[in-house]
């Protein structure tokens, strides 16, 4: 499955960035969700594009630039349980588990994430890298450019967090004020000239 951003060519002998590539997927998912908003941290991690379904679900996009990057997601704290959660699950005592790092329990999703994608250029990316996601859940997105426009290929679809929490109206506006204030943001940085 491909599909391609609407109407966003690319100078020629540009280089790919997470905002490049953050701006490319908002056009490409346009219509698509109530709304995505960039390096956004509400779910407790950093998701690099948090998008809201209009079933009212999260989709986490972590956006990679190079194979070091994306090998170092796995390391992230989004993918273990807190110590709390680790004791209820394992009934080893938080102390133990929290001093035993290699013994740590994975999250399959990270917290709140309804669907979790990398989305990476397709010339950095091969098949061995698969193995190497924080989870085998997460779905993969290569992007290329091709005859002036960024074009899409779902390599791997994610699998959704069936127990993901559907958000409440409030989580919303907390999330559609955070965009808001971005927006004003970005704007006084044109204005200043940065």
């Amino acid at each position: 499955m491909t599909f391609t951003a609407k109407k966003e060519p690319l100078p020629d002998g540009f280089r790919w960035s997470e905002k490049l590539i953050g701006a490319a997927l908002s056009k490409m998912f346009e219509g698509k969700f109530m709304m995505a908003i960039p390096t956004c941290g509400w779910t407790g991690h950093e998701c690099d594009l948090l998008a809201v379904t209009k079933d009212m679900r999260i989709i986490d996009v972590e956006i990679k630039i190079s194979r070091s990057d994306f090998r170092a997601d796995f390391d992230k704290e989004k993918w273990y349980y807190t110590p709390m959660e680790a004791e209820a699950i394992t009934g080893t005592s938080w102390q133990d588990y929290w001093l035993r790092k290699a013994d740590r329990v994975r999250r399959p999703w990270p917290r709140k994430v309804w669907k979790h994608y990398y989305c990476l250029p397709k010339s950095i990316w091969t098949d061995g890298m698969a193995d190497q996601a924080g989870s085998m859940h997460s779905g993969i997105i290569l992007l290329d450019y091709v005859g002036g426009q960024v074009v899409a290929e779902l390599k791997r679809i994610a699998k959704p967090d069936r127990a993901a929490e559907i958000l409440e109206p409030e989580h919303v506006l907390t999330l559609a004020r955070h965009a808001s204030l971005r927006m004003w943001d970005a704007y006084r940085k044109l204005e200043a000239g940065s």
